[in-house]
């Protein structure tokens, strides 16, 4: 029997109904704190014993055979409870490298490969110039800010620091691996480093070309750290950074497909679907199919940042006309054929775009770009 831990995540859980896979326990991987008004992740082996006395009153320990994490909030728990049933898979201690980032950066470097300047504790409040304060767990920029706003008692458990980079570019990579071996990568650029989408940046990537500068450079960074934090099995998402010395410097590395709108876009500029090859090659089923022509001049891009904003679609409809775009995934933006209002509010929606050409595709995002931010500084 496969143990699946489910978050809700709607994309594993349909794909695991067409693969037949048996889901016999939903297992709620984020606890709701009622005290503080927040969700909370299972980290702690006090939360690890109670899921385990949960999950043997269904099945014994003798009939696991797999457990599949389709989140991040699971990872954790299920490096444990395959460490705990000896079943194959990722271990506890693998997964805490891949999950906990203060941990993730000790590997790589002692492994010598490039991380930002990172510690646990700073000696004075004047010290915390210059550093961002981070989270141990978490995904994206969550819990990302200015070491300044934070008091010594408050940043005294679960965070560490890591000094602010000047990012000229940033990527990601994204890896199937089945055995310990690469079976197929792809890495992109994103348009903007992703913490500049917090202040309203345009957020999305494109496919980098194989002739770029960086591109062999990226792939040998990639199969370094994936190696040096244990990976074997499975889909795993890398971001990397080129800082204004020209170093490459490794971001994060998650085991798991990519959030946000990356395996949509990659689904259909690379032609891969991640979640489908991370759910079978967790139970050891190689599926990769023949490598198809890329489609390099198509990317994504996400509507809105953290801000209350109306996008006005009749600006974006020119901006893609002036630009030869065509929007390839409307499920998530209908009203791009019509719309009964010139405003729409485009929360949350994640558009697969197409271009005639590379250069057509980098000028739209850099119109798009410079739409949002008037928008942004309009609000």
């Amino acid at each position: 029997m496969i143990i699946i831990l489910n978050t809700d995540k709607k994309l594993p859980n349909e794909l695991l109904t067409s693969l037949d896979y048996r889901e016999f326990f939903l297992y709620p991987t984020l606890r709701y704190d009622s005290e503080n008004k927040r969700h909370f992740l299972l980290s702690n082996y006090k939360d690890f014993a109670l899921s385990v006395k949960d999950i043997l009153k269904i099945v014994p320990w003798h009939e696991i055979d797999d457990v599949i994490s389709c989140h991040e909030n699971a990872n954790l728990l299920s490096g444990f409870l395959r460490s705990l049933f000896n079943v194959h898979g990722h271990t506890f201690q693998t997964m805490l490298n891949f999950t906990n980032k203060y941990i993730m950066r000790e590997v790589l470097k002692v492994n010598d490969i490039k991380v930002p300047e990172f510690k646990r504790y700073l000696a004075n409040y004047a010290d915390k110039d210059g550093f961002l304060i981070k989270p141990f767990f978490g995904a994206c920029c969550d819990g990302i800010a200015d070491a300044q706003q934070y008091s010594h008692d408050q940043d005294s458990g679960s965070f560490f620091y890591e000094r602010f980079v000047d990012v000229a570019a940033e990527y990601h990579i994204d890896t199937v691996m089945t055995d310990g071996r690469i079976c197929r990568s792809v890495i992109s650029q994103y348009i903007h480093p992703v913490l500049q989408y917090r202040n309203g940046a345009v957020m999305g990537s494109r496919l980098l070309s194989e002739s770029s500068s960086y591109y062999r450079a990226l792939e040998k960074i990639n199969y370094c750290a994936l190696a040096a934090l244990g990976g074997r099995e499975g889909v795993f998402h890398l971001e990397a950074y080129i800082d204004k010395y020209d170093n490459i410097l490794i971001g994060e590395v998650a085991s798991r497909p990519a959030g946000a709108g990356i395996t949509k876009y990659l689904a259909y500029a690379a032609d891969i679907d991640l979640w489908e090859e991370h759910l079978l090659s967790c139970t050891g089923k190689e599926t990769i199919r023949e490598k198809k022509e890329r489609a390099d001049n198509s990317g994504w891009f996400y509507t809105c940042a953290n801000f209350n904003v109306n996008y006005s679609f009749k600006q974006i409809a020119e901006i893609a006309l002036r630009n030869h775009i065509k929007f390839i995934d409307k499920q998530d933006f209908p009203e791009i054929d019509s719309t009964p209002h010139p405003w729409c509010r485009l929360n949350n929606s994640h558009i697969i775009v197409q271009a005639e050409n590379c250069h057509d595709l980098d000028s739209f995002f850099y119109d798009l770009s410079a739409y949002f931010l008037s928008i942004q500084r309009e609000a």
